[in-house]
């Protein structure tokens, strides 16, 4: 979602775009069964709380709440986290971990190669602003959400899988048998 820029009363976008999305990995064998688990920032002027409610009835899904005593729905994106982000995504192209799949889904069928040409772009403006003090590949008028979503994941999933308030989801998962059938 990080990635997909929405015109500001535009919800009923927002909420399609995140169906198809939802249908897209429902419809692959491999996702079909999987867990769904959405990490949207909650930063002021987020939808991360909008969407976590749209979400709420999907099967087999959580929505991440990191953020301050009140648990709102999404993470941070502060600058530790940030680094933490950045610091992974170093080290999995440094280990060769980061491949984009072959069937890869981009909504409103924008070329697969043309968003990992946008990745990479955004992954090689991304540096340290002088201005603000912050990581991001903002500066000169850039844009950053297409890395910021690949980067998520890669901290954020970690988090997931550690911390004692996703103990419950976890546990869930782990009784759930997989089966993959063609």
């Amino acid at each position: 979602m990080d990635s997909f820029r929405l015109i500001q009363s535009d919800r009923e976008l927002q909420n399609d775009h995140v169906t198809c999305c939802i249908n897209f990995l429902r419809q692959h064998r491999i996702y079909k069964l999987s867990s769904l688990i959405y990490i949207p920032e909650n930063l002021p002027g987020s939808r991360g709380g909008e969407l976590a409610y749209y979400l709420r009835n999907i099967t087999n899904s959580t929505t991440m709440a990191e953020y301050g005593p009140d648990r709102r729905p999404g993470v941070p994106k502060t600058p530790q986290s940030t680094q933490n982000m950045m610091l992974r995504t170093k080290a999995a192209l440094h280990d060769g971990c980061l491949q984009f799949a072959h069937d890869m889904g981009t909504f409103r069928g924008t070329m697969r190669e043309a968003m990992i040409q946008q990745c990479c772009d955004q992954l090689l403006a991304y540096r340290f602003d002088e201005k603000t003090h912050k990581l991001s590949g903002k500066a000169e008028g850039g844009r950053d959400d297409l890395l910021v979503a690949l980067m998520m994941p890669l901290y954020w999933s970690e988090v997931f899988r550690n911390h004692p308030s996703y103990a419950g989801f976890r546990s869930m998962e782990l009784r759930r048998p997989l089966i993959l059938k063609d």
